[in-house]
């Protein structure tokens, strides 16, 4: 029972590749790997999911405290994902994370691009929200690499690979990293609302948190602090 005790949840970010199928890069829970008491007492808690015909294995699980998180690249996927979910997906997901993009440019009104593409798509992806009965939560999610990209570039800063960091795993978080308040405002401002095409997800408890990658750092050249001291 003290294994159990252990356990941490999890953002597990959703990849694809052709040979592989679906994977994540999420590590593991220390349980999983400390010892074969440990592994034998939590392994129930974690079955393998988002398989498929064509790839038999797939990512460790655990609904009960794990997020399933969907990057805006992965869209490229979505419509092969939709259809390999089954039964013990769609009945026991419970947290759920989606970039902001997601809405903001992911409905159907004619108006905005849909990463889905096409209508039939969209409505797939509407359809299988709304049938995931045990959805407890969802957070949108601002990526802050995707979101400063633009101004960082602008005031000359730039985006350094942490050596020191091993994972590429997503953080969520309700304040700014100490990495990104320290640049000042950049414009980030939380937005409340999304195309009206996503109004049934109101029923859900839904959340706006940033999202930030452990193993990038930014670093301010001298000729950028300068232009930041005039207000540039």
């Amino acid at each position: 029972m003290i294994w159990r005790l252990t356990l941490e949840p999890r953002v597990v970010e959703m990849e694809y590749e052709e040979e592989q199928g679906f994977f994540t890069t999420c590590n593991l829970p220390s349980a999983l790997k400390v010892c074969q008491e440990s592994r034998s007492t939590v392994k129930k808690l974690y079955p393998e999911c988002f398989t498929s015909l064509w790839h038999r294995r797939g990512p460790l699980f655990n609904f009960s405290l794990d997020t399933l998180y969907l990057a805006h690249h992965f869209f490229d996927d979505m419509v092969l994902f939709l259809s390999v979910l089954r039964e013990r997906e769609i009945n026991n997901l419970r947290y759920l994370a989606i970039e902001a993009d997601h809405f903001e440019y992911g409905c159907s009104c004619g108006e905005c691009h849909n990463p889905l593409q096409g209508h039939e798509n969209f409505e797939r992806f509407k359809s299988v929200l709304t049938s995931l009965a045990r959805l407890e939560e969802i957070t949108i999610v601002y990526a802050l690499e995707a979101e400063l990209d633009f101004e960082t570039d602008k005031l000359g800063w730039r985006w350094y690979t942490d050596a020191a960091e091993k994972s590429s795993a997503m953080r969520l978080m309700d304040d700014l990293p100490p990495e990104v308040t320290v640049s000042g405002n950049l414009g980030m401002e939380r937005k409340s609302d999304w195309c009206d095409s996503f109004d049934f997800l109101i029923n859900c408890k839904c959340h706006h948190m940033y999202g930030w990658r452990k193993f990038r750092r930014l670093e301010i050249p001298a000729e950028a602090q300068k232009k930041k001291g005039k207000g540039i």
